[in-house]
């Protein structure tokens, strides 16, 4: 197996990702405050409902992503080629179909959620509908980004979306003070992509030149192939965005659009964790993919233990840091009438206990032709999420902390049972499985937990400067800790040996 693709890769998914945090800690409370609480609240809804629209793709995106990698692993460039155009044609259609679909919602928006003045209507149709058009145009574009990712080409990819990152930060920045509407947000946002798209072209052709589009642009064996894959996994899509968005809508159809404003500043940071921390897994797809095809069981497991290991190394301070800094961090970001954000964060964030986990072990489902697990068990995630969440919002005092519990139980359920079917399907014991990993996780955690606390104990946290003194101080200290305690010896060898050869490499 290649490992330098791999470190490069995750140094460039970081980066993106690292600048797409930086920029929205700093936007956020600039554009909550530009924007006001009901208009920040539609955003968050309008993202939200277009965010179900993606669900018309049946699960197309993540076969494209299987396919490709198993006929370039199989070294068969004219199945590869051809399951790019029929994906496009796919594709294509049902961006039409979710333009016209998105017509209809637009129309209907303001009817759906509670506290929406009619003073927004116009804004909101004409925003809702460039958003959906931002989406098509994503879906569309998603079959090439799919092909560089196959060539392990995750840098270039990032480097397009930071380019795209930087430049919808200006328009933004400069929309917002000059005429803050959600219509010249929206424009700015599709305006952004569609020139991330032309670049994303000329990249693909650059990195595949063998790649053709040409008749027949269309072949009904391999649209078959692909939807015979993709159905299952489109039920796991449609968890996922029940488990992602529906928190959201309940609030908006139950409570009311501010609130809505609250929860999203939470949902916005662990969001953006959990990006940051799914680019380990996001890198991997391809080799696991292929692996998976070759029938190679024992570098999947290899892989599967080192990228589960590898987040958890990344989680923990995660957990610990927005549980016991999360209060300070909201009032000094945001300010002390969100204090309920940082509530929901700390529920939110208990997730990221079975994160390392969950994301790796439905990889390897996927990779081994087996989605229906992973559509069953995201199927009853979802149906969890959305009951238990109702119903806690209905029946009981807890508001949106009742909405952050009924995601986060359901969450843990899943992961046991996905983890479970992970293991049998390499041929890995769970027990030998999780003492490799879980049982690392321990130590550090309890320890790491102690030093921030006693921190923020002994020390007032009332400046950025002594919030961001007291996280360095506990990040220096919990690097090594982390590293010599959740990573195996053979681990801690390759992690050097990388290290050694970038230095070399850049002398």
């Amino acid at each position: 197996m290649k490992k330098i693709p791999h470190l490069r890769n995750l140094t460039a998914s970081w980066s993106g990702v690292g600048l797409n945090i930086i920029i929205s800690f700093l936007m956020t409370p600039f554009i909550v405050h530009s924007l006001g609480d009901v208009r920040y609240g539609i955003w968050s809804l309008i993202i939200s409902v277009v965010g179900y629209l993606g669900l018309a793709d049946i699960g197309l995106r993540r076969s494209i992503t299987k396919h490709i990698n198993q006929y370039l692993a199989q070294e068969n460039q004219a199945k590869a080629q051809q399951v790019v155009s029929t994906s496009l044609i796919s594709l294509f259609f049902v961006s039409g179909f979710i333009l016209l679909f998105s017509l209809i919602i637009a129309f209907y928006f303001h009817q759906l959620f509670s506290g929406v003045s009619e003073d927004y209507i116009f804004e909101i149709r004409v925003a809702f509908f460039l958003c959906a058009v931002e989406l098509a145009v994503g879906l569309t574009i998603s079959v090439f980004r799919r092909a560089m990712e196959s060539f392990n080409r995750f840098d270039i990819v990032q480097f397009l979306l930071i380019g795209r990152l930087i430049l919808r930060t200006i328009g933004v920045i400069v929309v917002l003070i000059l005429h803050p509407t959600l219509i010249w947000l929206s424009v700015v946002s599709l305006a952004s992509l569609i020139l991330m798209a032309i670049a994303l072209l000329g990249a693909t052709f650059k990195i595949w030149p063998e790649l053709r589009i040409r008749p027949p642009y269309f072949d009904r064996d391999i649209f078959r192939e692909i939807i015979g894959f993709g159905l299952p996994t489109f039920f796991d899509n449609v968890s996922a965005r029940i488990i992602n968005y529906t928190d959201i809508t309940i609030i908006g159809v139950l409570i009311n659009v501010e609130t809505v404003t609250i929860y999203s500043i939470s949902l916005m940071m662990i969001n953006y964790s959990q990006e940051f921390i799914k680019k380990i897994s996001n890198i991997i797809t391809p080799s696991i993919f292929k692996e998976a095809a070759l029938g190679n069981n024992r570098n999947v497991q290899y892989l599967f233990l080192k990228t589960v290991n590898t987040s958890a190394y990344l989680c923990i301070p995660v957990i610990v840091g927005f549980t016991i800094f999360g209060t300070s961090f909201v009032n000094l970001w945001i300010g002390p009438k969100y204090r309920e954000a940082a509530v929901v964060l700390s529920i939110l964030v208990m997730t990221f206990f079975i994160l390392p986990l969950r994301e790796p072990a439905k990889l390897i489902l996927l990779g081994y032709g087996v989605p229906k697990k992973v559509a069953f068990v995201s199927s009853f995630e979802a149906a969890a999420n959305l009951g238990l969440s109702i119903v806690l919002v209905l029946f009981s005092q807890y508001g949106i902390r009742g909405i952050a519990i009924g995601t986060v139980i359901p969450a843990f359920l899943s992961c046991v049972v996905l983890t479970i079917w992970s293991c049998r399907i390499i041929e890995t014991p769970v027990l030998e499985f999780l003492r490799k990993t879980l049982l690392r996780w321990i130590l550090p955690t309890i320890i790491f937990s102690a030093l921030c606390f006693i921190l923020t104990s002994r020390f007032n946290i009332d400046s950025w400067i002594s919030f961001f003194c007291l996280v360095l101080f506990a990040s220096i200290f919990y690097l090594p800790l982390g590293f010599y305690l959740i990573f195996d010896k053979d681990t801690r060898k390759y992690f050097y040996m990388m290290i050694s050869l970038r230095k070399k490499a850049a002398a």
